[in-house]
């Protein structure tokens, strides 16, 4: 209590929310992921759709009472926030997005994947979503030989996951150059390196490609790999994930993209930040990442959902 009365105003307000939207992503890694999903109070109504979970964050603006402080609302088309609390929250809201619909955007590409092989009735649901007996969701039928066919609840789904997953990236790209104070940065910085991967995937959808705006996507790798940067040590993990970000952005855009991040086309600064103590580290051609770093289909993005998309 001692913190709470040395803490501004607008931090109090801001931590309360923090603390909603935490509990929320705890119910629904809880109640969607889980196999034995929790009992308690929260789980008396049974069987929950995906918009009566998303309905407890909802924002409106014209409501007096809300999660979400007055002072810190926002409208889902905004530019990313430029206050560390404000960030912070968005963040967190995206987050909430993210874990709730992504597993749409893989059903999805799921689906792609086994009408081009020819395998459209092998199951009936085209995704092991993860979510449990608990949730009630929309799915792909087995037999269905058309993108046009699908259940337009899964591609409005899809369509706001890929827009969850670009909100949740570039929720702290408006806090200028400096190295941000975060509780994880390593958490945060694999979950938009995470969510780089999956709209990448997006991208290259014959379908879902029509949600993704390119130029959109190559600023996000620009400034995600940036801001990465802004952390990164010589010979880390980190390091071996901003050259895997570069090779599939160049891969992407055939080249189109600057090596340098130039203030005009990311706004960072033109160098890459290391530590004062070591030598710069040399990024790895593609074949090397592939020696230093063989990625499993089982460690893919899609393969199993976090429970905290996005860690602060």
């Amino acid at each position: 209590m001692a913190f709470l009365t040395r803490t501004s105003p607008s931090s109090k307000v801001a931590y309360g929310a923090q603390v909603y939207l935490r509990k929320q992503l705890n119910l629904v890694s809880a109640n969607f992921y889980d196999e034995t999903p929790s009992s308690g109070p929260d789980d008396q109504e049974g069987v929950q759709t995906v918009s009566e979970v998303r309905e407890t964050i909802r924002m409106d603006p014209t409501a007096q009472l809300s999660w979400i402080p007055s002072m810190f609302r926002f409208s889902p088309d905004d530019p990313p926030a430029t206050d560390m609390l404000a960030a912070r929250l968005r963040a967190k809201y995206w987050g909430f997005q993210v874990i709730t619909l992504r597993p749409f955007v893989k059903m999805m590409l799921d689906y792609t994947f086994r009408l081009k092989e020819n395998d459209v009735s092998a199951t009936a649901m085209f995704a092991e979503t993860k979510f449990n007996k608990n949730v009630q969701i929309p799915h792909i039928a087995a037999g269905t030989t058309s993108h046009a066919d699908i259940n337009p609840e899964v591609i409005k789904y899809a369509r706001e996951g890929i827009r969850a997953l670009v909100q949740s990236t570039m929720a702290f790209h408006g806090l200028g150059e400096g190295r941000l104070i975060l509780t994880n940065f390593f958490g945060t910085a694999m979950a938009q390196w995470g969510n780089l991967h999956v709209l990448a995937a997006c991208h290259e959808d014959p379908y879902l490609h029509q949600f993704v705006d390119s130029q959109e996507l190559r600023m996000l790798f620009d400034k995600t790999i940036a801001w990465i940067s802004l952390g990164v040590q010589p010979s880390s993990s980190l390091s071996i994930a901003i050259g895997l970000l570069e090779g599939v952005r160049d891969r992407i855009f055939h080249g189109d993209v600057s090596r340098s991040f130039s203030s005009a086309a990311s706004g960072h600064p033109r160098s890459v930040h290391h530590s004062p103590v070591q030598p710069m580290h040399q990024r790895l051609s593609p074949q090397g990442m592939n020696e230093q770093l063989s990625v499993q289909p089982q460690q893919m993005p899609f393969q199993h959902p976090p429970q905290h998309p996005m860690r602060m």
